[in-house]
């Protein structure tokens, strides 16, 4: 079976599924709020470049932030949130990485930073508040069928002692 094929069944799927979804740029946090009332997720790329007037680049991401964790208590949204992180921590993703604030460590559920190269790459799992966190999943890139494919080896992080250990694929891990 080609999979570069869309079946005539999926084509309606995706049609619909269109039909609710929206892509912007440059809307400040306020316009997002307002929109908010339609969508159950809410997707951002990313959080240094959202504007907030009159404040600088550090305040407006506290602010967009602080105000997008209110939105995802009280309204029981999902927001997935793209953020740059600093230089320093292109070889050491942890939780010191994302730039301009600690607001973004401090209020997300999860945080994971992908790095890598073209095919291949690792995703660093440094924040998790419903599991485990520490966990480094490596990837390659499948290409010619537009998919990812772990690896087999999984690196287990110890965020205290900032140390790695690599383990094979087949251990069974707990994420309660």
């Amino acid at each position: 079976k080609d999979p570069t094929i869309v079946e005539d069944h999926v084509k309606v799927v995706m049609a619909n599924i269109s039909k609710s979804l929206k892509i912007v740029a440059d809307w400040n946090v306020e316009q997002i709020l307002h929109a908010s009332k339609k969508f159950d997720v809410i997707g951002i790329d990313y959080v240094q470049r959202m504007p907030a007037l009159g404040k600088d680049e550090r305040e407006a991401i506290k602010y967009n932030i602080n105000t997008l964790s209110d939105l995802v208590r009280s309204e029981n949204k999902i927001v997935k949130l793209v953020s740059s992180i600093n230089r320093a921590s292109y070889s050491n993703p942890n939780m010191d990485s994302f730039k301009e604030t600690g607001s973004i460590e401090f209020v997300a559920q999860t945080a994971r930073i992908l790095t890598g190269h073209k095919d291949t790459g690792a995703m660093h799992i440094i924040k998790n508040t419903r599991g485990a966190n520490g966990i480094v999943l490596h990837y390659e890139v499948d290409y010619t069928h537009q998919r990812i494919i772990e690896k087999d080896i999984v690196e287990l992080y110890d965020v205290k002692n900032q140390t790695n250990s690599k383990q094979s694929n087949d251990l069974a891990f707990s994420f309660e």
